[in-house]
């Protein structure tokens, strides 16, 4: 684990295939910083060889945000079905598709091109993955910090604390 941490920090991008091959291994120990080494190198190129990766429960959510960071139009469509599946990790999935519009909408102008991937890939399922996230932070900021203006207008308008958590 050291090892693959103090690479990330030299920057090691030629260890990129050895980390690969450890990722892929089948030892969810060292598989897990293989993948978090992989980000932090900027191993573009191993992001398609990630991508089954997905398929593992454990490994999935560093392995998505992994293949946000480093992957290109080719990883979408594996993303969308993760964030298809009733149990998807849905906040790491919209932060990697996230992440993969804004790299090409600052890069190439493109982002809509990730946005359209995107839509013609989701399903329902998904689609109610990416809405109960974004109701589960809005309520999550009713009761934080930021959120403490929104309570006070609600409560102005009539809304008790009760109604609000049961929004």
């Amino acid at each position: 684990f050291h090892a693959m941490e103090a690479l990330g920090v030299l920057r090691a991008i030629d260890a990129a295939d050895r980390l690969v091959e450890i990722a892929v291994g089948g030892d969810f120990f060292l598989a897990f910083p293989a993948v978090q080494t992989l980000a932090t190198i900027g191993a573009v190129a191993a992001a398609p060889r990630l991508v089954p990766l997905l398929a593992d429960g454990l490994l999935r959510a560093a392995v998505a945000e992994a293949l946000g960071e480093l992957g290109d139009e080719l990883v979408i469509v594996p993303l969308v079905d993760l964030l298809n599946q009733p149990d998807a990790p849905t906040e790491v999935v919209a932060d990697a598709l996230g992440g993969l519009y804004e790299r090409y909408e600052h890069r190439y102008a493109a982002g809509d091109h990730i946005a359209t991937l995107v839509s013609r890939h989701i399903s329902p399922t998904g689609t109610q993955n990416l809405l109960d996230a974004v109701l589960d932070l809005a309520i999550e900021t009713l009761w934080s910090e930021t959120g403490k203006y929104a309570r006070i207008y609600l409560n102005s308008r009539g809304f008790a604390d009760a109604d609000i958590r049961a929004l």
